[in-house]
């Protein structure tokens, strides 16, 4: 996430009582860092992934267990 008003994220942050030092600090931060930031949705996505693999996983188990039952 890169701050595009920098300026109104600092007024926005020194407004609850931040000092306005700290909150250059902060946006500054954000604005080097916030790329690295994973939101909820994000995770959420990627679990969703992971838990279609397993199911996919866990099918073809069940049809090759079924097979090998067949073939004995």
């Amino acid at each position: 996430m890169i701050i595009t008003d920098t300026h109104k994220a600092i007024r926005i942050i020194a407004d609850s009582g931040v000092p306005d030092e700290q909150a250059e600090a902060i946006v500054s931060a954000m604005n080097e860092h916030g790329a690295d930031i994973v939101t909820r949705d994000y995770l959420d996505m990627k679990l969703k992934d992971q838990e279609n693999r397993i199911i996919w996983k866990m099918l073809a188990l069940f049809i090759a267990f079924a097979a090998l039952i067949k073939w004995l």
